[in-house]
């Protein structure tokens, strides 16, 4: 499972997450759903952006996928990499509920 930027965070990095400056397109919001649909395992899917101080030019989104628990991090890891091949965007971070 390919991680993020932001999953490899350092303890003096600084990051600014929040809503996309432009509006997330309706086509964008529609593949993502599709993609997940079946997924039981998801419990909430995010698109903000985000940007590391001093270590990217700009901003990136990223898809953030809470799941029910770490045991279904991999399939689900396999459908978000299907998502994004589809040049959604670059990255994505899941979360377990009991993590946060």
């Amino acid at each position: 499972m390919e991680t993020s930027n932001v999953a490899r965070l350092g303890a003096a990095d600084r990051v600014i997450i929040g809503k996309p400056v432009r509006p997330t397109s309706d086509e964008m919001v529609t593949r993502i759903e599709r993609g997940l649909r079946n997924s039981v395992s998801v419990v909430e899917a995010h698109l903000p952006q985000y940007l590391l101080l001093g270590k990217m030019q700009g901003p990136r989104l990223l898809l953030v996928l809470v799941v029910q628990d770490a045991s279904t991090q991999e399939s689900v890891a396999v459908q978000a990499n299907k998502i994004l091949a589809n040049g959604l965007c670059r990255e994505f971070m899941p979360h377990t509920q009991e993590t946060g």
